[in-house]
């Protein structure tokens, strides 16, 4: 099995964003790998197909703007990454009129030219949270708008122009040559799309890690949609007799698994079975239990943190295959590791090192990296094991229940 790196992967963004592929100043952490071109600016459509790169000749209109998403915004949005769009990432916000970027292919008068097409699009720039990291995620990526919200721009630029009397001449464009088509984006009719296979830039790297795009402008009800593990019940004849439905005047019916007398071994192998279940489910109903089943006993504790650090290790060894190698196949998989586990890639970038169970806890948690549960006295746990208890006790009070109740509608059913 592959090890995870010793320093957190974030911790290498500034040494490659500072010295580049340049062995001579200082050498490169093997797994990050070199970077072929990290100053290097491209307009890149993200879809669930995959990452195309947009050429200026389809780029009508940009000014270069970004919409900024703050650390915590990002955070709150975390039971969305999976299924991003731009009307996700603008809930709040205003969008000015230099903010849309047009692509439209109305200049293509080729024979083989595809049905016109006008998009609105927009930039967004995500902040990491964490000052190791130079620049902002997501900057080179375009996310169309739904044609809705293009209407209401049009209409607050046309409504604008009529009552400060602006001269036709120099009205925006907008409301004229580059009005969006209601289409959603189809990469098939844009011939001079292409589809790439390797991304060079750690931010776009770390941000295609950290989203799964949605096929249009807007979420449809199931899409996207992350399947949890079926549900953990013992069945009946494994239950206590008195939790058994009996008929009057039958016996009671005794649990044919008798877990003192089975082989520890197997024990350990069940327990590994049920923890892996629970980790792999991004419902927090399943991470609840994953803390309770902790609290059991030593041993279960002992189980849950070693399929805990487990889980962790595969997620960040995941992540940092696809920083070494770039290519797309890579980053898919590391993105779908992650977001079906319910966890943030930024959030498991910062605290990557020295991995335990703890570092998944703080990534569950969204805690800081390095932090540690509070002390006995501040949350009263008394006459048993003090560690288990306020870690367990600190990790469900950071747990908001408006988040656990939209996991819960969302994920299950």
């Amino acid at each position: 099995m592959i090890e995870a790196p010793n320093p957190p992967l974030a911790a290498q963004v500034a040494e490659e964003a500072l010295l580049g592929a340049n062995p001579a100043v200082a050498p490169m952490p093997p797994w990050v790998g070199s970077q072929e071109s990290e100053e290097f600016v491209s307009n890149y459509v993200y879809l669930p197909g995959g990452i195309w790169r947009v050429p200026d000749e389809y780029v009508k209109r940009d000014y270069d703007q970004h919409i900024k998403i703050t650390a915590e915004q990002w955070r709150d949005l975390s039971s969305e990454h999976h299924r991003l769009t731009a009307g996700t990432l603008l809930s709040g916000k205003t969008i000015q009129p230099e903010d849309v970027i047009v692509l439209s292919n109305l200049e293509d008068t080729s024979p083989s030219a595809s049905p016109p097409r006008t998009h609105w699009f927009v930039r967004f720039s995500v902040h990491g949270g964490a000052t190791c990291f130079r620049r902002k995620f997501g900057e080179n990526f375009l996310w169309q708008l739904p044609h809705r919200m293009c209407n209401k721009i049009l209409a607050a630029v046309s409504n604008y122009e009529e009552q400060e009397n602006v001269a036709p001449a120099m009205r925006s464009p907008l409301c004229s040559q580059w009005a969006p088509t209601q289409h959603d984006f189809e990469p098939e009719l844009w011939p001079q799309l292409k589809k790439i296979t390797h991304l060079h830039n750690y931010y776009d790297r770390v941000f295609a890690m950290s989203v799964g795009p949605c096929a249009g402008p807007a979420a449809q009800l199931n899409e996207n949609q992350i399947v949890c593990a079926e549900p953990i019940v013992r069945p009946p004849y494994m239950q206590p007799f008195y939790k058994c439905a009996v008929s009057d005047g039958d016996p009671p019916v005794t649990s044919g698994y008798d877990w003192e007398a089975t082989p520890c071994d197997i024990n350990n192998h069940v327990l590994g079975i049920v923890f892996q279940q629970a980790l792999n489910s991004p419902n927090y109903s399943d991470w609840r239990a994953f803390l309770s089943m902790r609290m059991v006993s030593r041993s279960w504790r002992a189980a849950a943190d070693a399929a805990g650090s487990k889980h962790f290790t595969n997620a960040v060894v995941s992540v940092g295959r696809a920083l070494t190698t770039h290519r797309m196949n890579d980053i898919a998989a590391a993105r779908d590791t992650v977001l079906r586990s319910g966890l943030s890639t930024i959030a498991l970038l910062c605290d990557s090192k020295h991995i335990t169970v703890y570092n998944l806890m703080r990534a569950k948690a969204q805690l800081r990296p390095g932090s540690m549960p509070p002390k006995p006295s501040i949350l009263g746990v008394r006459d048993r094991d003090s560690t288990v208890g306020d870690l367990e006790a600190f990790l469900r009070s950071k747990i908001p229940c408006s988040r656990t109740a939209g996991y819960a509608v969302e994920f299950t059913g």
